[in-house]
């Protein structure tokens, strides 16, 4: 593509796209950066700043430098990025979004500890899609898994199968939550309100 169409795609709207349009915009999101805020592990490490001395390194270098201690090493904690907790909504009225929001999503989120679901009438887990390397692989083993997409939404009725089903999944204390949907839900609207006052707190991503 010329640096013309990039930037007309880029600012196209979904619904006018042809097939091919459509899939060169497929192709450009998965460039797209989605910075993530690193902490500080409570692993350690020496390096050059830090909050006290690494005794160990720093009798290594004396010792090579016959008993002279050139540079202090100091303990600092290393950064590690936030566990992440994917929820994509492919229902109807997200269908024109979904395939571009999990191509963006696989390579955005690349060497991030990560859970992915896909939710419309049900939950789908996409942990074994998100496994693979290649984006394209990714989208087809998540297209065979889904067996809702395209269809309606049930919000509330998803998250208590998360709840229920799987645990483990759900948020630690560091643990960013990417829910992405329109918030157009067919389902009860008292299951989503139940499951906001009965969500527990798990240890994190398995």
């Amino acid at each position: 593509m010329t640096a013309s169409d990039q930037q007309r795609l880029r600012h196209a709207d979904f619904a006018g796209l042809s097939a091919s349009e459509f899939r060169l915009v497929e192709q450009l999101v998965r460039d797209i950066p989605l910075p993530l805020p690193p902490v500080r592990s409570r692993r350690e490490r020496a390096g050059t700043r830090g909050h006290r001395p690494h005794w160990p390194r720093a009798l290594q270098q004396a010792r090579r430098h016959e008993g002279e201690l050139l540079q202090l090493p100091l303990m600092n904690r290393r950064p590690q990025p936030l566990p992440l907790l994917i929820l994509v909504d492919i229902s109807g009225s997200m269908e024109r979004y979904a395939r571009l929001l999990l191509a963006f999503l696989h390579q955005a989120t690349r060497g991030t500890p990560r859970a992915a679901f896909a939710f419309g009438t049900e939950l789908t887990d996409l942990r074994a899609a998100f496994l693979h390397r290649d984006t394209d692989q990714m989208l087809e083993m998540a297209n065979a898994a889904i067996d809702d997409f395209a269809g309606g939404t049930r919000l509330g009725a998803s998250l208590a199968s998360l709840r229920t089903q799987y645990p483990r999944c759900l948020v630690g204390r560091r643990t960013v939550v990417l829910l992405i949907t329109d918030g157009l839900d067919t389902g009860a609207p008292e299951r989503g309100a139940v499951f906001r006052l009965q969500l527990p707190l798990a240890e994190g991503l398995p």
